[in-house]
């Protein structure tokens, strides 16, 4: 089942399955030592968990550069793919690709884009339109 950000009546997928569960995941494990949300509550409590509301937005922003940030000073191998299950290894397996310098690189779509500018564009496409932010699967039936 496809799963993306839905902006109104605009949805926009994000494939691989599990990257945008992977960047969550990575974020709570490596970012968040005093528990889930607490630097990053736009991301992880509202916009994760959904919905981001329109006000909420600029802050999410904030903590989504951060967040990037952080990731450029970390090893590839400290991506975690689910936190609930720790020991799942992302698609390229134990040996992430040498173009994945840093964690920051490993969140790139099936469309070879980056995903920390994938959202931070539908974020900018949310204040635009003065719009709520979800993460929501859509049913292909």
């Amino acid at each position: 089942m496809p799963v993306g950000i839905k902006i109104g009546v605009v949805f926009k997928e994000i494939e691989p399955p599990g990257l945008l569960n992977a960047m969550f995941s990575t974020i709570g494990h490596c970012l968040e030592s005093d528990g889930w949300g607490r630097r990053f509550p736009c991301l992880l409590n509202h916009f994760y968990q959904g919905p981001l509301q329109a006000h909420q937005v600029d802050q999410a922003i904030d903590e989504l550069v951060l967040a990037k940030a952080e990731f450029e000073q970390l090893p590839p191998t400290d991506i975690i793919w689910d936190i609930e299950q720790l020991s799942e290894l992302p698609p390229w397996g134990e040996h992430a690709p040498k173009r994945y310098t840093n964690l920051a690189k490993c969140f790139v779509t099936d469309g070879n884009e980056d995903l920390f500018d994938v959202i931070e564009d539908q974020f900018q496409r949310a204040i635009e339109e003065n719009n709520d932010v979800l993460i929501t699967f859509i049913n292909a039936f």
